[in-house]
């Protein structure tokens, strides 16, 4: 396991399983600190030609309203890389609703699953 900077994130890169776990940053961040960020995590993701991403949400701070969804703008970002698998991890199942929702929205070049827990959804990312 390493880890990688990445700004505002808490990054870390398995190579045997080619899995990166992005820590979302609890505290509210300006957007264009967040898009920033986002893009470091994209160039990263590119760079290291990483193929799945484990998106840990629990500890998110929700976007204010009318304010653009941070993580589906890093999901439309990803769309330039080689990544084949996202895993969202979020804290409870209303909080998954919501995001299954918001990301069913968009059309993604790769499969895409809300989980509650760590280890499903790092399970379904090595399968």
């Amino acid at each position: 396991m390493m880890k990688i900077a990445s700004g505002l994130f808490i990054t870390e890169y398995d190579p045997s399983s080619d899995v990166l776990l992005v820590q979302w940053p609890w505290a509210e961040s300006s957007i264009p600190e967040m898009q920033h960020a986002l893009d470091q995590v994209v160039t990263t993701v590119r760079h290291f030609d990483i193929a799945h991403l484990l998106l840990d949400v629990r500890n998110a701070a929700l976007p204010a309203p009318g304010q653009p969804d941070p993580e589906i703008m890093f999901m439309e970002g990803l769309k330039c890389t080689r990544v084949k698998k996202v895993a969202l991890v979020v804290k409870d199942i209303t909080t998954r609703d919501r995001q299954a929702r918001q990301v069913g929205e968009h059309t993604l070049p790769y499969p895409f699953q809300t989980f509650i827990k760590k280890e499903v959804a790092l399970r379904w990312l090595k399968a």
